[in-house]
This record gives structure tokens, C-alpha cells and sequence, in this order.
């Protein structure tokens, strides 16, 4: 196998990789974001400073959970995108 069709199925295979990681976090991050839901639906309105900094932590992690999906769909794609140019 060239040097050129290595890269290309290293490629492809970083891309299989990457959406498959994005998919796990997806389903990992519904299951997280119901949680956080019930969370916030257990604390109610209550104002403490507590109870607000674990709903901000809480929504920040799944933020930061939505965005790691994202981005390892933007890697998948741009891996294959090269992969079929080269």
C-alpha cells in the first residue's frame, strides 16, 4: 500500500472513530441533559448560592458536552473531505 493510501485510510479511519465518539457523547448527553433537567426541577426556585452554582456547573457541562459532539462531527467530516481529495 503507498504512502498516500495509508494517509487516506488512516483518514477514513479517524472519521469512523470520530463520529462514532460523537455518538456515544450525544447519547450520553441526553441522558445528562434529562438529568440536569430533573436537577433543576427538584431545586425549584429556591435562590440559594449553592443550588445556583450547581445548575450553572451543570449547564456548563452540558455545553461543553454539546460542543465536544460537534466538533468531533466537524473532524469526521473534514477528515473525509481530505481523504477523498488526496
Amino acid at each position: 500500500m503507498s504512502q498516500i493510501q495509508q494517509v487516506k485510510q488512516q483518514l477514513h479511519d479517524v472519521a469512523y472513530q470520530s463520529r462514532q465518539a460523537a455518538g456515544g457523547i450525544q447519547a450520553f448527553d441526553v441522558k445528562f441533559s434529562q438529568a440536569v433537567a430533573r436537577v433543576q426541577e427538584l431545586i425549584g426556585g429556591s435562590a440559594t448560592a449553592a443550588d445556583k452554582q450547581i445548575i450553572a456547573v451543570l449547564q456548563e457541562a452540558s455545553r461543553a458536552v454539546k460542543a465536544a459532539a460537534g466538533s468531533l462531527h466537524s473532524a469526521a467530516r473534514t477528515a473525509t473531505d481530505y481523504a477523498n481529495r488526496v
